[in-house]
């Protein structure tokens, strides 16, 4: 299973471990108010976005990322799941090989 981390600094959270979440969404984690705080802005832009499309679409697996895709032409960014694999010899799930 993927290891939870921070939406801003990427630092791993231990499973256990008290983290701050968007209260609207649930899709950003951070490991503090600072990194919460910090990423709002750019947070805001999708965080509707977020809660409708896992509402509508849920995860297919823990394999799955969400992606944040921003097209050119489009005022609006678009969300889908990015099947991933795990690359053999890689502990991190950061590096997983898009399929």
């Amino acid at each position: 299973m993927p290891s939870l981390k921070c939406t801003l600094c990427n630092k791993a959270l231990a499973p256990n471990a008290q983290h701050k979440e968007c209260s609207m969404c649930k899709a950003s984690v951070y490991c503090s108010i600072d990194c919460q705080k910090e990423d709002w802005r750019t947070h805001k832009l999708v965080c509707e976005q977020f809660k409708a499309f896992e509402t509508q679409h849920p995860r297919p697996s823990t394999a799955c990322k969400l992606a944040i895709f921003l097209p050119v032409d489009e005022d609006n960014p678009k969300l889908a799941w990015l099947p991933t694999e795990k690359e053999d010899g890689y502990s991190d799930f950061e590096t997983a090989q898009v399929m």
